[in-house]
């Protein structure tokens, strides 16, 4: 939320990254602005969330561990984050789901539920399954990465 304090120049980047840490801003809207600010009008924006939409979120629910409660401030899906991108002034060009970027994921998300390590133990072939499962359809997969140019 701290980019303006940088005074960068208007239209200076050609790139700009925000690798998992729009899930972290408590003004995301204000950090979009300042970022249309100084990318280039041909310039791109590269985002990459965990994806609430996941297969593994809908299974473990609260105790998905991308929840990452308090440092995760806000959750975003595919619509969601052409929502807020479209609001401030951007047009998303593609989204990816890269594959297995978390695959401990699931087993993290069943530690959560379950503090019980023999419970871990008897899981492991539910997890396995759980993980490979997930990556089976892009949508469902952990992380979301969005490419957004100006509107």
């Amino acid at each position: 939320d701290d980019l303006k304090k940088h005074h960068f120049p208007e239209k200076s980047f050609d790139i700009i990254t925000l690798w998992h840490v729009f899930e972290h801003l408590y003004n995301p809207s204000e950090t979009l602005k300042e970022i249309k600010r100084i990318l280039k009008n041909d310039g791109i924006l590269i985002m990459e969330t965990p994806n609430i939409d996941s297969f593994s979120f809908k299974v473990f629910n609260g105790y998905h561990f991308h929840l990452d409660s308090p440092r995760h401030l806000h959750h975003w899906t595919k619509n969601s984050m052409k929502q807020i991108l479209n609001k401030n002034g951007f047009i998303v060009h593609k989204t990816e789901y890269p594959i297995f970027n978390y695959p401990l994921s699931s087993f993290h998300s069943f530690k959560n539920f379950s503090k019980s390590r023999s419970a871990l133990i008897i899981a492991l072939p539910f997890l396995i399954l759980i993980t490979f499962l997930s990556q089976s359809i892009p949508a469902r997969r952990e992380v979301l990465r969005t490419y957004a140019g100006k509107n």
